[in-house]
């Protein structure tokens, strides 16, 4: 297909009709300002072949001018050796009439006509290979996406067709060797999502699937239990027989007797024995109290021998403290005297030095003068004041002021005299910081300093040893040693060793006595292992007569209980339930299996169709790569492309690396952009089904360079197809082998 005119009147901004004639089969290029109504045009040329005259709501508000209209649309197109004229009426008047150019008759009108134009274009139900090929303002920036609708830029909802699925669908059909293989792939899809959910692979709920496992499982639970009532019917007679025998057992009399007079002998027998064990308790409790009255005395006679040693170390450590806070006392006073720090000391060397520079700084920049008084002349020169005895080489570092007696003065300038001035200034507040620092010394010169810094670095380091050793000696200081000595003496003065010792004996004595009471009182009764022989006869014996007791009771009640359920039961009966129960399972069975294999088959069905389409989607992308690959070469040179699945761009391949589409400049995306439509359309004319490419002001992100190379790219591709391109920028194309279109008023609308 070709375009050969376009008109339009009452459309957006075109209040009076406005056309479009003599639209070359190469390539055209409408340049204007912005706001000649270029987008206009390219809406007007999508109204007239994808959008149905009796469209309304938004859309068609969307077509009217702002006074108001109703909004006409008219193309002349040429396919198929051809040629055609699509005129569409929107709004009140709403037609669409198709005609015949080459006969001058009308071929259809309404629903008709726009069915016909969808078969001479190959739009189909969608925008076909108009919507990869055609490319509207401010959509250049993406490469084209099967899932996004080219007139709305918005995803498309399900069952919506697009341009690359219709033409892959027309594959699948040609491979397939009919028209309903699409038909078939989405009815198997339809008919599996009845016994499966789609992507789950789980029985839908409540379909076919579904209802046969639940009958299936709803079966075997029935037979399980039939089953189960049966053996517990046959079970319940074996059990009544045992429970019968042991009733008898437990029920005996004589076995009843003896076991009664065994626990009356045995309780009696521990009844002595507790008597005596009370009694050897009580002495062992006697003797316990006794072995800590002992203890006590022990423990004060030890507290009284440890208080009297640790007071002795406490006395010495105390008389070595004193001395030791005497001597750091005395150490801290001479310390703190010495002003010889080692900052003065820095300071004072620091202003040795700068003295010295600044000393240096004037006696090279002075100006020397060289004063020989005459015979008899000596005392008459005064050099600033001072008289001239001898001859003398004076420096004059500021000024120096020589007066002659009886003659005049003479003032001789140094050349720079600010500067030295400042320096000379500087020399003196160093003075003045040296006399200060030896002053705060209390020294006279730079030895002593350094003599009296270091005998104050060796108090402070004999200071420190002191203190170490006083912190070891006192950790909590001389009051906390002194207050310890006083408690400690207090602790002694209320011990007596002597009475502590004698308390101590008579303790001993008493736990003697009462230790040979308790084992003499032991040895008389039973001894602990023979008591709790007895202890566990007894409990076992009386645990023996309950169980025998509460066996028998539940024994009853359990045969009560078996022969209330084993009454009235039927068993051929029960044996006929569970054979018709097998029979209802292996038909639920049956149904299961049946759901399974139409499952497997429509699974296969599915799989192979895929298969096919997904070939044919290979095939279909190597000529798509075929066609664009010439002209990205002129662009990237050594570059190439990677597509996905849904024939969108996803990289750019440049050397040896993939650069994701979305990460390039806006400059890269929109050149690719339009070279992916530039292969498609290479690819529809070389299959003999050419659509022109329509570029809405494309690249507008594109340096001089990349504009060039795309221009060339261009003009090879304007020899396989037509293309229009609309732009406001009116110099930028001028590589570009365009014929010129402009605007005309249309007469006829």
């Amino acid at each position: 297909m070709r375009l050969i005119a376009l008109r339009a009147a009452q459309f957006r901004r075109f209040s009076d009709g406005v056309a479009v004639d003599h639209i070359s089969p190469g390539i055209n290029l409408l340049a204007g300002p912005n706001e000649l109504g270029k987008s206009t045009l390219f809406e007007a040329l999508e109204a007239a072949f994808l959008v149905p005259h009796g469209t309304g709501g938004a859309r068609l508000e969307g077509f009217r001018p702002r006074g108001g209209g109703e909004p006409l649309v008219e193309v002349d197109f040429e396919t198929g050796g051809a040629r055609w004229r699509i005129r569409k009426q929107f709004g009140r008047g709403k037609t669409a009439i198709l005609t015949n150019l080459d006969t001058g008759r009308e071929a259809a009108r309404a629903g008709e006509a726009e069915a016909q134009l969808s078969r001479l274009t190959g739009t189909g139900d969608g925008p076909g290979r108009i919507g990869l090929a055609w490319v509207r303002q401010q959509r250049a920036l993406q490469a084209p996406d099967l899932d996004v609708d080219p007139l709305t830029g918005k995803s498309k909802t399900r069952g919506e067709a697009n341009a690359l699925t219709a033409l892959l669908a027309q594959e699948v059909v040609e491979a397939a060797g009919s028209g309903l293989a699409e038909d078939i792939l989405a009815h198997a899809r339809a008919e599996l999502g009845q016994y499966i959910t789609p992507g789950r692979d789980v029985p839908k709920r409540n379909g076919p699937y579904d209802t046969a496992l639940k009958g299936r499982e709803a079966a075997r639970s029935d037979l399980v239990r039939a089953r189960d009532v049966a053996a517990a019917s046959e079970a319940r007679l074996v059990r009544i027989a045992e429970l019968s025998a042991r009733l008898r057992d437990l029920e005996a009399p004589l076995a009843a007797a003896d076991l009664a007079r065994r626990i009356e002998d045995l309780s009696k027998a521990i009844a002595a024995a507790q008597g005596h064990r009370d009694h050897c308790a009580r002495a062992a409790s006697d003797l316990k109290s006794r072995r800590l009255e002992a203890q006590a005395a022990r423990d004060a006679l030890d507290k009284a021998k440890a208080a009297q040693g640790r007071a002795a170390e406490l006395k010495r450590a105390l008389r070595d403290a004193q001395a030791l806070s005497a001597e750091i006392t005395e150490l801290a006073k001479a310390f703190n005297a010495n002003g010889a720090t080692p900052q003065r000391v820095v300071q004072l060397e620091n202003a040795r030095i700068q003295l010295t520079r600044e000393q240096q700084a004037l006696e090279g920049m002075s100006t020397f003068v060289e004063i020989v008084p005459a015979e008899g002349a000596q005392g008459k020169i005064k050099a600033d004041g001072v008289p001239v005895i001898h001859a003398a080489r004076l420096p004059v570092p500021e000024r120096l002021t020589l007066d002659i007696a009886g003659i005049g003065s003479i003032r001789v300038v140094s050349s720079d005299a600010e500067r030295a001035a400042q320096i000379a200034r500087r020399r003196d507040e160093s003075h003045k910081l040296i006399a200060r620092l030896l002053d705060e010394m209390d020294v006279t010169d730079d030895a002593q300093a350094c003599a009296k810094a270091a005998e104050r670095v060796d108090t402070g380091a004999r200071l420190d040893t002191l203190r170490l050793r006083f912190a070891e000696v006192a950790p909590r200081g001389v009051a906390a040693l002194e207050t310890e000595l006083s408690n400690l003496a207090a602790v002694h003065a209320e011990c007596d060793e002597t009475r502590l010792a004698a308390a101590l004996e008579d303790g001993n004595a008493a736990v003697r006595a009462a230790q040979q009471a308790y084992e003499s009182m032991v040895a008389e009764g039973v001894d602990e292992d023979r008591f709790r022989v007895m202890t566990g006869e007894l409990d076992a014996a009386r645990r023996e007569f309950a169980r025998r007791q509460d066996d028998a009771r539940r024994t009853s009640e359990l045969l009560e209980r078996l022969r209330g359920e084993q009454a009235g039961v039927d068993e051929e009966g029960r044996a006929g339930e569970v054979e018709r129960l097998s029979g209802l399972l292996e038909q639920a069975e049956e149904t299961v299996r049946r759901c399974e294999t139409d499952i497997a088959a429509l699974k296969l069905l599915i799989a192979t169709l895929a298969r096919a389409i997904e070939d044919v989607r290979t095939c279909y992308l190597e000529p798509v790569t075929n066609a664009l690959l010439p002209y990205l070469k002129q662009v990237f040179p050594g570059a190439g492309v990677a597509f996905g699945d849904s024939f969108s761009l996803e990289a750019l391949m440049r050397a040896g690396e993939r650069e994701d589409f979305a990460s390039l400049s806006d400059g890269t995306r929109e050149q690719l952009a339009v070279l992916v439509r530039m292969g498609f359309a290479g690819l529809f004319a070389a299959r003999r089904a050419p659509v022109p490419l329509v570029l809405d002001d494309p690249l507008v992100y594109s340096d001089d360079g990349r504009l060039n190379a795309m221009c060339a790219a261009l003009n090879d591709a304007g020899r396989s197809y037509q293309i229009v391109v609309l732009t406001c920028r009116q110099t930028a194309f001028t590589a570009l082998d365009a014929h010129r279109l402009t605007l005309a008023p249309w007469p006829g609308s």
